[in-house]
This record gives structure tokens, C-alpha cells and sequence, in this order.
């Protein structure tokens, strides 16, 4: 327990690249959570996404060789490549290694967060409670992932900002095209969607996509 609270330094230039990734969150709001059976199912849907306009992908490390499909989609210019599912002090290795420029998590870890911490990429662990949330403040957190956002929706969301106004929120999970912008109306700097946008084949992810970047609302 001392051992772990000694090492609970926040490293001041993650804090600036943290801050730096919630400035791309405002431009690029819309992340595209990347699942697939496959690397190359993977990439065919990211370069679908990205033809549509999406430029902030998070490969999950639910995808078989997601460093590799990191790695690829690192390639594109203009394009925002994170990692998540991240659950590891070692797949934050890998994901650095491939290139991710952010990391997400379900919950928070604080092995990925020294890790993370440690190579100064951004980490954003998921919360779903006030006590998750202040758990994360007090390690120097200030962008979250609300996960499983659709089990409370948008309401919850809108309740957790009267007491965390400090903390910007980026709900994922079960998100839908036709509620997006119920949640950015929550009060959201970003959403996550995942098989709302994702499922299907490569030219169904590319209107998909088109169509939720045309609803778009902020």
C-alpha cells in the first residue's frame, strides 16, 4: 500500500498530453470503437471509416494482432490512433510500441496508468460511479470513459456533471447514431461507438459512418 502510494507521481507532461488529445477530442469528437474477428476484417473496416471521414479510431485489444492494425492505421496521415481494452501494464508496451497515440481502458488500472504515465501517452480509464470518478480524480484524471454508457444513458451523465464539472466524459458503450447527440447534449466532449458503426461489412461501416458524421450535433 505504501509502495503504491509513493509511486503515484503525475507526470506533468502526460497531464500536457492528456490535454493536448482532449483538444483533438473537440475537433474530432465521434472515436470509432475498431472490434473484429480479424486484423485484416480490422483494417478494412478502419480504412472504410476513415474514407467516411473518421479520423479518431480506437483499436481494441479484443482484435487478434491489434498492435499490427495500430501499426498500419499509424500510416495514415491525419489520423488519430489509439488503443483500447487496454487491461495491461504489457499491452500498454505493445500499444506504444505500435504506435497509439491514447489509451482507453473498461475501468482503471493503475499498472496501465503508470505505464502509461511512464511513456507520457494519454490514458483514459473507464468510471461508471461517482466513486470510480473520484478514484480517477485522485490519481490527477481528468478525461474519462463512462462505461457501459447505455445501461444509465444520457440522464446519468447529465447528473454526474452537476458534482464533476472538472472531469470531461466520454461515454461508450451501446451507443447509437439515433442518441449521439442526446449524449453530447448530456454534456459528453466525445462519444465512443462501437458496433453502431462497426458491424457489418466494409461499404455498411463507410455509410454508417457518413451518416452518423452528418448527424453529428455539438
Amino acid at each position: 500500500m505504501c509502495d503504491q502510494k509513493d509511486n503515484r507521481n503525475h507526470n506533468p507532461e502526460n497531464h500536457e498530453e492528456t490535454e493536448s488529445f482532449r483538444s483533438t477530442l473537440a475537433d474530432h469528437p465521434l472515436v470509432a470503437v475498431l472490434r473484429a474477428e480479424t486484423a485484416e476484417d480490422a483494417i478494412e473496416k478502419a480504412d472504410a471509416l476513415i474514407e467516411a471521414g473518421i479520423t479518431c479510431i480506437e483499436v481494441t485489444f479484443t482484435v487478434p494482432n491489434a498492435g499490427d492494425v495500430i501499426q498500419y492505421l499509424v500510416k495514415r496521415k491525419g489520423c488519430h490512433v489509439g488503443a483500447g481494452t487496454v487491461v495491461t501494464a504489457q499491452q500498454v508496451q505493445e500499444a506504444i510500441t505500435a504506435g497509439a497515440r491514447f489509451l482507453v481502458s473498461p475501468g482503471y488500472s493503475f499498472d496501465v496508468d503508470m505505464a502509461a504515465k511512464d511513456a507520457n501517452v494519454p490514458y483514459i480509464p473507464g468510471v461508471l460511479t461517482p466513486t470510480d470518478i473520484m478514484a480517477a480524480l485522485a490519481q490527477g484524471h481528468r478525461l474519462m470513459k463512462l462505461f457501459p454508457a447505455n445501461v444509465l444513458g444520457p440522464g446519468y451523465l447529465r447528473g454526474l456533471r452537476e458534482p464533476f464539472p472538472q472531469v470531461s466524459f466520454m461515454p461508450t458503450g451501446g451507443i447509437s447514431i439515433a442518441d449521439m447527440n442526446d449524449w453530447f447534449a448530456a454534456g459528453a466532449v466525445a462519444v465512443g461507438m462501437g458496433g453502431a458503426l462497426t458491424k457489418g461489412t466494409a461499404d455498411q461501416v463507410k455509410c454508417k459512418a457518413q451518416e452518423a458524421l452528418a448527424q453529428l450535433q455539438r
